[in-house]
């Protein structure tokens, strides 16, 4: 009993002193660290609440509250591997008492599967269980893809808009409301009304240009954030060498097209018949007709995607309608 009594004075002694390097065979194996506060879910740049507390115990898991270990906190993933964010506040303190409490910790970059270890010298580490630092409120909106693109005048540009919610450490935000609007370049836009998703991304569902040639922009609007409005630019181009016009809901589109020759002899024109009506109903009939004799006109196109293809030679405007619907009517710009 004698025996005992002076060992367990020896630990409290070494305890006191830091516990640097305990002595017998089981040493640093019998007092190890715990997390007896764990660290739980925070929002980024706030201080982690309730505070972690990191305690030196004993074999058995009792508290030794003598201790005074100096106990360091870094931050991992559930591989052990260090984290490539920044654990702020004081991840490096004294225990009093036999317990470290961690009152002002602090990550800034939003993620989950976080991990804390905690170490000190001649004890064994602690692994606490993992956690996730939730992004912010969102602070600002910037481009994420989708700026200074070209396209054919009256068509989509080829990457919809996009914009990028972050909160004020630069983390993705979710569920921001953000509005698109055609700026100026007329054409128009699918998908106006869009919400930020997990990736903190919003986009439009589709922008299609004006049918002039030149500069288009398009506006996103979130509210107050920083950076609201964002503006994307685009330019409208001509068609090269040939162009495609669509038939549907009682227009041609675009409408109308700007097709440039180039060094070529002439330009391609196609129109395609995109006026399905289902399997039991008749078809929509149209006839392509050159207003001044330009061209000649179509035969009747009576299928879903039936077509008509012409060649013209000559820059100029081709103006042209569909002489069974009236009211649709078009021009083809030719440019040199």
């Amino acid at each position: 009993m004698r025996k005992g009594f002076l060992l367990s004075v020896a630990e409290a002694l070494l305890l006191a002193c830091g516990t640097e390097d305990l002595p017998g065979p089981g040493g640093p194996g019998e007092l190890h660290l715990a997390f007896t506060v764990q660290p739980s879910a925070t929002v980024a740049g706030q201080v982690m609440t309730p505070a972690v507390q990191v305690s030196v115990q004993d074999a058995a898991g009792n508290p030794i509250t003598s201790g005074t270990a100096s106990v360091s906190l870094t931050l991992t993933n559930p591989l052990g591997e260090t984290s490539t964010a920044t654990l702020y506040g004081t991840p490096a303190l004294s225990a009093t008492n036999g317990v470290a409490v961690f009152n002002d910790l602090t990550i800034r970059r939003s993620g989950r599967g976080y991990v804390l270890r905690a170490t000190a010298t001649g004890l064994d580490a602690a692994i606490s269980s993992g956690f996730a630092v939730l992004p912010g409120p969102a602070a600002a909106i910037a481009i994420h893809d989708g700026e200074a693109q070209e396209a054919a005048a009256g068509l989509p540009v080829p990457q919809p808009p996009s914009v990028l919610a972050t909160d004020e450490f630069g983390n993705p935000v979710p569920d921001v409301n953000v509005v698109f609007e055609v700026a100026s370049g007329g054409g128009s836009v699918e998908g106006a009304q869009a919400t930020t998703g997990a990736d903190g991304v919003a986009a439009v569902t589709s922008w299609t240009l004006g049918t002039s040639l030149g500069p288009n922009t398009l506006r996103a609007t979130a509210g107050a954030l920083t950076g609201s409005p964002v503006v994307f630019n685009a330019t409208a181009t001509p068609f090269l060498g040939a162009a495609t016009v669509t038939i549907g809901r009682g227009r041609f589109n675009p409408n109308p097209p700007y097709v440039s020759i180039g060094g070529a002899a002439s330009v391609s024109i196609m129109w395609i018949d995109r006026d399905g009506r289902g399997l039991n109903l008749p078809p929509t009939i149209h006839h392509i007709v050159s207003d001044n004799g330009a061209f000649a006109p179509s035969s009747n196109l009576t299928q879903f995607f039936a077509s008509y293809r012409i060649s013209l030679t000559a820059a100029g405007d081709y103006p042209y309608h569909c002489s069974i619907h009236p009211n649709e009517r078009g021009t083809i710009h030719v440019i040199p």
